[in-house]
This record gives structure tokens, sequence and C-alpha cells, in this order.
């Protein structure tokens, strides 16, 4: 799967709009406004309908809380999303793991993404979980290959 060109510049505006955020402003950033500036535009990018409910779900019970957010194809969850804060450093928050991965193996979702759009970590969601891709927002151009899994038309592949 390759992205289009229009694609990766939207990603790359994403990317370049963060990098021009000030410390003071990154310290601002709450969950909520980092979800809507920048981790639902980045799936929106990939090719996700992020307005549409039955695509992406928000706030989706998972017997143990709510995921931010559930990707999904034809009424088949694909992917879990759970959001952090932009200012929050992911390594610090090992609960913030195993939050997310419990939700996608309570529910059976054979993946779950962690993000705080700074950083992006991709686990399998099983019983032996392993995180299968770690990205910064600075590799999201540069390794779209690897970000480009999570796109819409890949997990339609995936469900051929």
């Amino acid at each position: 799967m390759t992205a289009s060109i229009e694609t990766r510049s939207q990603i790359a505006e994403l990317v370049r709009r963060y990098q021009s955020l000030t410390q003071a402003s990154l310290r601002e950033y709450n969950e909520e406004n980092n979800k809507k500036d920048y981790v639902l535009p980045l799936y929106e990018a990939l090719g996700w309908k992020v307005d549409d409910a039955a695509e992406v779900a928000a706030e989706h019970a998972t017997g143990r809380g709510r995921v931010d957010y559930t990707f999904r194809i034809g009424g088949v969850s694909r992917f879990y999303l759970e959001a952090k804060p932009l200012r929050d450093d992911l390594a610090v928050h090992n609960e913030w793991v195993t939050q997310a991965i419990s939700y996608a193996y309570n529910r059976g979702i054979p993946w779950v993404v962690l993000t705080n759009f700074k950083d992006l970590w991709l686990f399998t969601g099983d019983a032996q979980p392993q995180r299968f891709i770690t990205l910064s927002a600075t590799q999201f151009v540069t390794d779209l290959n690897k970000l480009i899994l999570l796109s819409r038309d890949s997990m339609v592949e995936v469900l051929l």
C-alpha cells in the first residue's frame, strides 16, 4: 500500500503545525484539543471518515472503560485508538500502555494505537501484546510506509 501525494502533504502539514508549537502552547494542549487538532486530522488524512460514527466511533465502551476511538469497516472493529495529551510523554506512563492493551484484549480487537500525536505506538491486542510500530511525529512522513498500515485502505485490504 502506498500513500498518495495528497495524504503525504496533509500529514506533512500536521507535523509542521505540531513542530511550530511553542513549549507554552504544548503545555496548554489537553487531550480533547489534541484529538480535535491533530489525532483525528491524521486519521482523516489516512482515509478514515472521522465524522461518521459508523466508521470512527468515539468513547466506545470496552467493558473496563471507554476507549477514545474505535475504527470500523463494515461494522467490524479493526483497531482501537487511545489518545493522550500532546504534552505528556507516553514512555513515562506504563499504565497507559496497560490500559490501551486491556481495552483491545477484553474485546478481541486485534490492534490498539496509543498516541499523543508526538508519538504513536501500535500494539497487538492479544494475550502476549507486542509493540508492532513505534513512530514519532517527525517520522510520520519519512516512515509513511509504516503509518499507512493504519489507513482505511490498508484495513480494507486486510478484510479481503
